[in-house]
């Protein structure tokens, strides 16, 4: 389940390119992982 809705939401964000590199890196150590346990 937690894989299949990851890997959805991972293909629309790299298709919109969103994150992008930069904002990623900036935001690493302020937010947490959507489906973490």
């Amino acid at each position: 389940k937690y894989n299949y809705e990851a890997t959805k939401e991972a293909i629309q964000r790299a298709v919109a390119g969103t994150p992008t590199a930069a904002e990623a890196t900036d935001k690493r150590d302020q937010v947490k992982h959507p489906f973490a346990a």
